[in-house]
């Protein structure tokens, strides 16, 4: 007859789950501590967890599409690794513009400049990107605009968002 204890320990699986370089790692709101070898470098990899707060690396993995599911989620603008929110407003004073955007890990390379993306947070708070969005209509204008070193005034449809983009990506030229 077994013990109550094996009757509770949950079967092993192996969850694929994002590696930001610390000892541990979240799922959906459980936070595992990484045991044994830890993966050589950020990104997607295979851990093996159990019942308890503990993971074992199993491996490389490939990104997970369901990674946004039962996450809050975030849409904007990326530059560089950072993400502007959709929604935020465009402040007085443009230096401000560096404090509205938030480091997004993990994000996909060779995306356009000015490419939307959807963002998951993760349990500690960390941004994730999920995926690239679709674009809202006016971003090959204030690309052309940035690539030809003139201002967006007369752009139509820009988003505070892009906005901000457009902005921080001219002051860092």
């Amino acid at each position: 007859m077994p013990i109550w204890t094996e009757l509770l320990a949950a079967a092993p699986e192996v969850v694929t789950l994002p590696f930001l370089g610390a000892s541990s790692v979240f799922d959906r709101a459980r936070r595992y501590t990484v045991r044994g070898r830890l993966p050589p470098e950020r990104g997607w990899h295979r851990f093996e967890v159990a019942g308890s707060r503990h993971a074992s690396w199993r491996g490389e993995g490939e990104p997970d599409g369901d990674f946004a599911e039962g996450r809050e989620t975030v849409s904007g603008y990326l530059v560089e690794d950072r993400l502007i929110e959709d929604g935020v407003a465009v402040p007085l004073d443009v230096r401000r513009t560096f404090t509205l955007a938030r480091p997004v890990h993990l994000v996909e390379a060779g995306l356009d400049r000015f490419a939307r993306a959807l963002v998951a947070r993760q349990a500690d708070g960390a941004l994730i990107f999920v995926r690239p969005e679709l674009p809202l209509g006016p971003e090959p204008d204030v690309l052309e605009a940035f690539q030809d070193g003139v201002s967006i005034d007369e752009v139509p449809g820009v988003p505070p968002a892009l906005h901000l983009a457009f902005l921080w990506q001219v002051h860092r030229r």
